[in-house]
């Protein structure tokens, strides 16, 4: 009439049965390392180019993106820390975050505005400005979200 074939395959769950208790789950343990004895040591020191560096982010090729409130200025720096450009979007910066996808730089403005600019890093210009209705720090980036914190507005997300 027909055939049937078994096929066993252990699995990573171990099944155990005490006494008169139901079968359980067990998990294997995972190791976590402690921290205290992590030893941190400087592999490479950056002239980041500005007094007042309040932003950075560093891409995956080894590249360096640094904002400086004072110069007003955006330095990209090669991943050997010498300078490849520095953009003047002619305001203050406060925070960065690289969009990988669109390969813009997204800044905010810190006390000085109240506008988040996108900044495309091919054409090195100011390719958009977003009004915000407040002083804007800190910015991330997720699933299409781009998320910031309002100053007295709390976390807020565009």
């Amino acid at each position: 009439m027909g055939t049937i074939i078994l096929d066993t395959r252990p699995g990573d769950v171990t099944l155990t049965n005490r006494k008169n208790q139901q079968a359980q789950m067990m998990m294997p343990t995972t190791h976590v390392p402690i921290i205290d004895n992590i030893k941190l040591t400087s592999k490479q020191t950056v002239n980041t180019k500005g007094g007042d560096i309040t932003g950075s982010w560093l891409l995956h090729d080894g590249r360096m993106i640094f904002s400086c409130d004072t110069t007003c200025q955006i330095y990209v720096l090669k991943s050997d820390g010498t300078l490849e450009f520095a953009l003047q979007p002619g305001y203050r910066t406060s925070h960065i975050n690289f969009i990988e996808e669109s390969q813009t730089i997204v800044v905010t403005t810190g006390r000085n505005s109240s506008y988040i600019k996108i900044i495309d890093m091919k054409k090195r210009k100011t390719v958009n400005s977003v009004y915000v209705r407040s002083e804007n720090y800190g910015i991330a980036y997720r699933d299409g979200t781009l998320f910031y914190n309002g100053y007295g507005r709390g976390l807020c997300a565009l």
